[in-house]
């Protein structure tokens, strides 16, 4: 018998172990719901359970327990934001960052792409101005922010939700959220935006 074979035999005889996260559902939601990404409560749960799971794996479990759209429950409505986006005093850059974010693929952007399209010097002048741009929405829509990792109010929780991802740099991405573009949308195809 060839390796090939063996290593075949091997393969169709390999159960690979399942690891229960229920146990751990509270701590996820702790976690997650401060602002951890999945890939972070990978590592918490490596190092503090000695338990080995995928990042995306979480993600998806989380999702099967409604993880998310706890989170994101008392978002404002398409209607809201367009109130809001028609009645509040915008900067010219401001409107550059959010049609920058509305216009890159699938709504996702990170930082330093946003600085990229929007001419700053650094990811962090643009995570700034977003920030800035985010409380000025959450002031406006009366929306209490989720809080990050460190507890501090993550004011552009209420433009997307954050997602890890991996490039030459851990770095994070900020998918806009459904109700925003749609406003984004609408504007647009009136000319007022």
């Amino acid at each position: 018998m060839n390796s090939l074979n063996q290593l075949l035999q091997a393969a169709e005889a390999f159960k690979p172990s399942k690891a229960h996260l229920a146990p751990y559902k509270d701590v996820i939601i702790r976690l997650r719901s401060k602002g951890a990404s999945w890939r972070e409560i990978a590592k918490f749960l490596h190092n503090e359970a000695n338990l080995e799971v995928e990042h995306t794996k979480i993600a998806r479990t989380a999702a099967s327990w409604n993880i998310e759209s706890d989170l994101t429950a008392s978002l404002p409505l398409t209607t809201d934001f367009l109130h809001c986006l028609n009645t509040t005093l915008f900067s010219h850059e401001e409107k550059q960052m959010l049609l920058s974010h509305y216009y890159a693929p699938h709504r996702t952007v990170s930082y330093s792409q946003l600085a990229q399209l929007c001419g700053h010097d650094s990811s962090r002048q643009a995570r700034q101005g977003y920030s800035e741009l985010g409380k000025k929405l959450c002031d406006a829509l009366q929306f209490a922010p989720l809080n990050d990792a460190s507890g501090r109010p993550s004011y552009t929780s209420i433009i997307g939700i954050k997602h890890s991802y991996t490039r030459l740099k851990d770095e994070y991405q900020l998918i806009m959220h459904h109700a925003l573009s749609d406003a984004i949308r609408q504007l647009i195809e009136e000319g007022r935006l």
